[in-house]
């Protein structure tokens, strides 16, 4: 097992290999080179990363869980 292979994870989205040149630090916000799904590092060692808790939209009462990663697409 090599120092890089610390910094692979899986998208949780598409289920691409997401790979980090540098080693993450917990919060940090990743996108994913497959999806464009937003990442958050919620764990260093296994790398492990979640939907990011970032809302897309400026509506009121938007739910995170409208859509992938929590954006709403239009006209839903």
């Amino acid at each position: 097992m090599t120092a890089e292979s610390k910094n692979i994870a899986h998208c949780p989205d598409c289920g691409a290999e997401v790979r980090l040149k540098k080693p993450p630090y917990v919060g940090q916000l990743i996108t994913c080179r497959h999806c464009d799904s937003v990442l958050e590092v919620v764990n260093r060692f296994p790398l492990e990363l979640h939907w990011a808790e970032t809302a897309w939209d400026d509506d009121e009462g938007s739910n995170l869980n409208s859509g992938r990663n929590g954006r709403r697409r239009n006209g839903r």
